[in-house]
Formats: C-alpha cells, sequence, structure tokens
C-alpha cells in the first residue's frame, strides 16, 4: 500500500469534508471516522474522531473489500511509519 497524499480540508476537486459526507452516505458505519489521506489505491485511511472507541487510531478503509483495516495507534505513530517508509525507499 503506497501512500498517495493529504486530502485538502476543505478546497479542492474533493475535500475531505465532502468526502466525509459521501462516505456517510454509503456507509454510515464509517461515522465519527475522517477521511484525511488516501492511498494510491483509492482507499482512505481515516482518524478516528469517537471519545467512545479509540480517539485519534488510524485505520484504513479498503474500497474494494468494504473493510476497515487498523494501521496505527495514534496520528504521531502514523506520520513516523510514514517518514520511515519514505527514509527507507529513498535509499533504495
Amino acid at each position: 500500500m503506497a501512500f498517495g497524499g493529504f486530502n485538502p480540508v476543505r478546497y479542492g476537486t474533493l475535500p475531505a469534508e465532502k468526502l466525509y459526507r459521501d462516505l456517510l452516505e454509503s456507509f454510515p458505519e464509517l461515522a465519527g471516522w475522517f477521511p484525511f489521506a488516501y492511498d494510491q489505491g483509492g482507499n482512505c485511511f481515516l482518524i478516528d474522531l469517537d471519545e467512545n472507541r479509540s480517539p485519534g487510531s488510524i485505520r484504513v478503509w479498503l474500497m474494494d473489500g468494504e473493510e476497515l483495516a487498523e494501521v496505527t495507534d495514534s496520528f504521531d505513530e502514523f506520520i513516523t511509519v510514514l517518514g520511515q517508509a519514505r527514509f527507507i525507499r529513498g535509499m533504495i
């Protein structure tokens, strides 16, 4: 899974606010999971905003299988893992 980029919050072709509304229309079970980034395969990285679950944890919504898969326990850890992956690819 290759990281694609971060979703703009309000502006651009598909801002995160609109993406969130669109995801909820099709997948209401994703309430409280905010799409902040995407991979090159079109899957969404989501951050948990629900205080009753695991706030700040990161999951990826696998569009093909309609599955929510664990990525990291926090946004800080996500950024660390992302930085390590880019550093390692740059060395190869």
